[in-house]
């Protein structure tokens, strides 16, 4: 078994960004290496403060979205970000920006939450985590 998450994180909705950071969190507590490419809607969602008043979830859930919209806000869980920091503080947890979502999105690694550490091109990170296993959120 290799020791390495890689996660592509494309998408921006509340829902998807807390399934990557619950598995983010349970492969930093299983040992694992954990490295988050973001792109396009995941990037936008790490703007700093923009986690505050996202709480759009994915169309892919029907007419269960209403519902779980809901949950996200009355459950008392912590929010997707909170998550990945307190992952990053369990392991090992890695979180990139693409360089070229960047550009095209005229935005700067100081523009992101500071848990964004580094840019990143597509090669750079297929690289950096060559033989783990990788996951399209």
């Amino acid at each position: 078994m290799n020791n390495k998450l890689a996660l592509i994180l494309f998408s921006g909705t509340a829902d998807k960004l807390m399934a990557a950071a619950n598995i983010a969190a349970g492969a930093a507590a299983a040992g694992l290496e954990v490295h988050i490419f973001l792109t396009f809607g995941g990037l936008l969602a790490f703007r700093k403060d923009d986690w505050k008043s996202n709480d759009r979830v994915s169309a892919d859930l029907g007419p269960q979205a209403a519902q779980v919209q809901a949950a996200l806000h009355q459950s008392g869980v912590p929010s997707w970000l909170q998550v990945l920091k307190d992952a990053s503080e369990i392991g090992s947890v890695k979180i990139s920006a693409c360089l070229m979502s960047l550009e095209m999105l005229n935005l700067k690694l100081e523009d992101l939450e500071p848990i964004v550490t580094d840019v990143a091109t597509v090669s750079n990170f297929l690289g950096a985590m060559a033989g783990g296993t990788p996951l399209f959120i």
